[in-house]
């Protein structure tokens, strides 16, 4: 009887009708996306928060990346103008605001890698693909109904496939190119820190947008190739889709990574920022990097930082600390601790610090004593001999406590999100 019902349904014309309902909705989902994506890169030398914005829109695009070759329908499909629009006016903004930047950044990182052969096939990739983008944006459109001009770029650049493995391959690592490790290993020359989130995500999601419409391209060319049957043109788009999953996956993994490893690439880039600023004052250093460096690669967390001469006593600085790293180098010694920037005060207001210091107490014990009278929802203390030149600049707000005495200036933090009790001491 279904099978009946479903020959008759087919004869009618019905079940092919469902189908194009369904491609329908799903090819505009697929625009929606992929427009919330490109409207979401940032393109600013400084994307502050941008991961925040550009990760969520990318995970959502993602699950409609495989549907990528219904945009060569997009005609049969009668896709709303608007639309149609809208994603053309987000791929012309994302590029003028982004490009620019990003070209600069790419030939200094490699340059400095002493791999220039990949910043080629970057450039010549974007080249390549933003010429066929002219002509295939024309038949999206409707300004070449037949897409005549598209199907004659095709034509005449028979080797854009192999332009368009080298921009995926780069974003991908599968060659003497990784993209990705460059941007998370970082290089400061090129204004690239270790584990930047936000410039990570940004730069990776402006090649995310071009190897998209690449791909989109592709399977066009694809379906006007004369010389291959319908097999060979499903296998071959085939082959691009899943390329495009991988490589938007493999940045999904790096943000996870940069979210993962903030100890690690916070150390290197405080050593990176005192090797290369020698000379300062510990105020000018301290305010500078750590609210215009720090907070600024960790803008998902809140920052504070605390410097001293590396010359100073062992003695004259203790911390205990969750979430917390040291880093010595040049003429400074210092430690930076973080919070997430949606926690809340566990301390109150009026919290008196020296009320622990004695005559005879030594760091150890007015830390023992705060652990024992304020409880266990202090995430770190620091405490340094008052005659020791040191400065601290906080993110924190009023989940920092600080009291300056005669002998001690100390520094707590909790809040009410991690009351994890008493963590060992900080090795100088």
């Amino acid at each position: 009887m279904k099978q009946t019902l479903f020959l008759s349904l087919s004869g009618l014309g019905l079940i092919q009708c469902q189908d194009q309902l369904d491609n329908n909705q799903i090819l505009e989902q697929f625009i929606t996306t992929f427009t919330d994506f490109a409207n979401s890169l940032n393109g600013t030398a400084t994307p502050y928060q941008a991961a925040q914005k550009i990760i969520p829109a990318l995970i959502n695009y993602q699950e409609y990346a495989v549907d990528i070759a219904l945009v060569n329908q997009i005609r049969e499909l009668n896709i709303n103008k608007t639309l149609i629009d809208s994603v053309l006016e987000a791929i012309s903004n994302a590029d003028s605001r982004s490009f620019g930047l990003i070209d600069q950044q790419i030939s200094s990182l490699f340059y400095n890698l002493d791999n220039p052969v990949c910043y080629t096939y970057f450039s010549e990739g974007i080249a390549e693909i933003y010429s066929g983008y002219a002509k295939y944006k024309k038949f999206l459109n409707n300004e070449d109904q037949q897409a005549t001009e598209f199907q004659q770029f095709c034509t005449s650049e028979p080797n854009y496939s192999n332009f368009l493995d080298d921009l995926i391959g780069l974003v991908e690592g599968t060659g003497e190119c990784d993209l990705l490790g460059a941007f998370y290993n970082g290089d400061p020359q090129s204004n690239f820190y270790a584990g930047w989130r936000d410039a990570l995500a940004d730069r990776a999601g402006y090649l995310i947008m071009y190897i998209s419409m690449g791909v989109a391209q592709q399977t066009g060319c694809n379906s006007y190739n004369s010389s291959l049957d319908q097999d060979q043109i499903d296998f071959n788009n085939q082959y691009y889709i899943d390329a495009l999953v991988r490589v938007i996956q493999r940045v999904i993994e790096f943000d996870i990574q940069a979210q993962q490893s903030v100890a690690f690439t916070m150390t290197q880039n405080l050593v990176q920022l005192m090797s290369d600023n020698p000379g300062l004052s510990l105020e000018v250093f301290s305010e500078n990097f750590n609210g215009y460096a720090l907070n600024v690669i960790y803008s998902e967390l809140l920052v504070t930082l605390g410097v001293t001469y590396i010359s100073s006593e062992e003695g004259d600085f203790y911390s205990e600390c969750w979430n917390c790293i040291n880093a010595s180098t040049g003429d400074y010694s210092g430690i930076a601790a973080w919070l997430s920037n949606s926690s809340t005060s566990s301390l109150s207001s009026d919290l008196d610090l020296q009320q622990y210091v004695t005559e005879s107490s030594t760091p150890q014990d007015i830390a023992t004593a705060i652990w024992e009278n304020v409880g266990d929802c202090i995430s770190g203390i620091w405490i340094f001999n008052s005659s020791t030149p040191h400065s601290v600049d906080s993110a924190f707000g009023d989940r920092m406590i600080n009291s300056k005495g005669e002998v001690y200036d100390i520094y707590v933090w909790g809040v009410q999100e991690d009351c994890l009790g008493r963590p060992a001491p900080v090795e100088q």
